[in-house]
């Protein structure tokens, strides 16, 4: 047939004709779980490493990723310069990563392949007495990547990997066992579902989780705990709490600079409250998780108007106060928040703080001043 003719990229072809027979051969897929081929398949996304420069060898590799240096948006990963200026052949004759060409064909097959394996091996799970459960082709997977590759390369990996892991796992919002049918130890595969959000919250505390949404993540972790709570004993409900909480205190533990990350902190607030219910429900005991909330509710609320770094706001004069109105909106949303948690937790709140608390007053609209 004249359509068979036409050529195709040999390397899609073979991990296309990998992936049918790793569905249909046992054997083969008990294979493809190993650290040899995923690490061989992994490795197809990068150069060789006689085709990487010294600069990619060595000079990016040295630091990790910071506020300071993220600088935009880059087919929906977060780029630092240093990436930008040296990782492209126009600049030093290396050739550029395909896995930056997020849409490519191969990098999207290859991809597919990988979240399969990952899920797959969920159910390799060792599951520990003391709670400290971990997931070997889940932890092989994501450090698969050829060793001479920079950090930021190793980064946009493991963010290709989780979310794309992360958006099969969402497919069964309504009853995410249903992955799992054909796992061959349920009970290790949805521990090792908990696994994977703990890694994934773990990458965005280390800042190596490059998607720039991390509510995003919040409702997927927050949809997963909601059916763990229907079936209690068909999920790790402990682990899938605590993954939450640990994303809740990252969303809340930055320091705005600026009245837009103002404004954006009292949105956050105001969304935790609204879901107050679901976050301080009876089954969350996390006592660490309501002493750090309690503190850094009562940071932004007492706490004075930070200020912004002259280079900041564009002046090489004194430091420039952040607006009151704006101040006012994120203690509002605090207080908002602090308001609900004494609704649901306050007998754990009166005994973190030693003391009775009051009865909260009626939550402040936004641009009330704290008085």
């Amino acid at each position: 047939h004249p359509q068979q003719l036409v050529p195709q990229n040999p390397a899609l072809v073979l991990i296309q004709f990998l992936d049918k027979v790793y569905q249909c051969v046992p054997r083969f897929a008990s294979y493809a779980l190993s650290q040899e081929f995923i690490e061989a398949l992994a490795a197809t996304l990068f150069p060789l490493e006689r085709d990487m420069s010294i600069e990619d060898t060595l000079g990016l590799s040295s630091y990790a990723p910071s506020d300071a240096q993220i600088t935009e948006e880059d087919n929906g990963f977060v780029v630092l310069p240093s990436l930008k200026q040296d990782t492209s052949s126009s600049n030093n004759g290396s050739p550029r990563p395909i896995i930056l060409e997020k849409d490519h064909i191969v990098v999207c097959s290859v991809m597919k392949f990988l979240r399969k394996i990952v899920i797959d091996g969920f159910a390799t799970t060792v599951i520990s007495p003391k709670e400290v459960h971990s997931c070997p082709v889940l932890e092989t997977v994501l450090t698969a990547y050829p060793s001479y590759i920079s950090l930021e390369l190793q980064s946009i990996y493991q963010t290709m990997v989780l979310s794309s892991a992360m958006e099969i796992i969402q497919s069964g919002n309504e009853d995410v066992l249903v992955l799992f049918q054909k796992s061959p130890s349920m009970s290790r595969s949805v521990v090792g579902l908990a696994v994977f959000c703990s890694r994934l919250v773990d990458k965005i505390w280390q800042g190596t989780y490059l998607k720039p949404n991390n509510i995003v993540i919040y409702n997927f972790l927050l949809g997963l705990l909601e059916q763990a709570r229907k079936r209690p004993n068909s999920f790790p409900l402990g682990e899938l709490q605590r993954g939450l909480n640990r994303l809740i205190l990252y969303q809340i533990s930055h320091v705005p600079k600026t009245e837009s990350e103002q404004k954006s902190l009292m949105e956050t607030l105001c969304l935790f409250a609204s879901q107050a219910h679901v976050i301080f429900d009876d089954t969350n005991v996390d006592t660490e998780f309501l002493e750090c909330m309690t503190y850094r509710l009562m940071s932004i609320v007492f706490s004075e108007p930070p200020s912004i770094d002259p280079k900041l706001s564009g002046s090489t004069e004194r430091p420039v106060y952040v607006p009151v109105v704006a101040l006012s909106m994120m203690r509002s949303g605090a207080n908002r928040l602090w308001n609900k948690m004494l609704e649901y937790k306050r007998e754990s709140l009166e005994s973190i703080l030693a003391t009775p608390l009051p009865t909260p007053k009626p939550p402040l609209a936004p641009g009330d001043i704290v008085g």
